[in-house]
């Protein structure tokens, strides 16, 4: 999957901030079949100044995609695993 079919899939599912730790910023969502997974921050300090977020916010896979550190797509599988569908680094 490319970015572009990324965007156009799922620009508009909303992650969930789901933690903080070591100055990165966790953000989980599901969809369907899929499970989005986001991390902002490197774990430079300065990075805890990079974002104004409270537990109840969402961000969207189309505004935040290319600022993810991190930013992957697994889809659930018949058999219970999950395949890796998209990778951005």
């Amino acid at each position: 999957m490319t970015n572009e079919e990324l965007l156009e899939r799922f620009g508009n599912v909303q992650l969930e901030f789901i933690s903080y730790y070591k100055y990165q910023f966790f953000f989980y969502a599901e969809e369907g079949n899929f499970s989005f997974y986001g991390t902002l921050g490197d774990g430079s300090p300065d990075d805890i100044y990079r974002m104004d977020i409270n537990k109840d916010e969402t961000v969207d896979v189309d505004s935040y995609s290319s600022t993810f550190e991190d930013f992957r797509v697994e889809e659930m599988q018949d058999d219970g695993t999950n395949k890796l569908v998209f990778k951005f680094e």
